[in-house]
C-alpha cells in the first residue's frame, strides 16, 4: 500500500511497484500481482485525470517543457549517486568503480531481498541513464541508500571469484 501511495506523489517510484509486479508474476505469487496490476491501474487512472486537468489550463503560450529524453548515460547515474549518497566525498572515478562492484556484491547474495534490491538500483540507474537530466539527480535517492549495505558482500563475491577461477 505505502509503495502505491507513493506513485501517487512522485510517478518515478511507478519503476518499483513494476519491479514489484514483475517478481510477483516470476514467484507465482498470482494474488500479489493481482494487487500489483491494480495499482498500476489506479495510478494509470489517476494520471490521466491528471494529464486531462492540466491540458484544460495549458496555454500555446506556456513555456514548453525541456523534455525527458536526456540520454545521460553511466556517467549521469554515476554523479546522481554520488550526490545523493554517502559516497559525495569519494572521487567521481572511484565511485565508478565502486558501484559496479557493489551491485555484483548484492547479486552474489542468494536471498529474495538481494534481487529487489537489484531491481531496483538496475531499473532506477536505466531510468537515469535515459531520462533523467542533470538537474534531476534526485532520482537516484530512490535507491543510493541501498548501495553501501551491498559492501558486506564484497568479500564473499572475491572469494568466489578467486576460488572459481582456481578450480577453473
Amino acid at each position: 500500500m505505502m509503495l502505491f501511495c507513493a506513485t501517487l506523489f512522485r510517478e518515478t517510484a511507478v519503476c518499483a511497484l513494476l519491479l514489484m509486479l514483475i517478481i510477483a508474476a516470476c514467484e507465482r505469487r498470482w494474488s500479489e500481482m493481482i494487487c500489483w496490476v491494480g495499482a498500476l491501474a489506479v495510478f494509470a487512472g489517476v494520471m490521466t485525470a491528471h494529464w486531462f486537468a492540466v491540458s484544460s489550463v495549458v496555454r500555446p503560450d506556456d513555456m514548453p517543457s525541456p523534455g525527458w529524453i536526456a540520454l545521460g548515460g553511466w556517467p549521469l547515474v554515476i554523479s546522481a549517486i554520488q550526490s545523493t549518497s554517502a559516497m559525495i566525498a569519494v572521487p567521481r572515478w572511484v565511485v565508478g568503480l565502486a558501484v559496479p562492484l557493489i551491485i555484483m556484491g548484492w547479486m552474489s547474495w542468494s536471498d529474495r531481498l538481494a534481487l529487489r534490491v537489484v531491481g531496483l538500483v538496475a531499473g532506477y540507474s536505466l531510468a537515469i541513464a535515459l531520462f533523467a537530466r542533470p538537474d534531476t539527480f534526485y532520482w537516484a535517492l530512490l535507491f543510493s541508500t541501498l548501495l553501501l549495505p551491498g559492501l558486506i558482500f564484497v568479500p564473499d563475491l572475491v572469494r568466489d571469484v578467486v576460488s572459481g577461477i582456481r578450480a577453473g
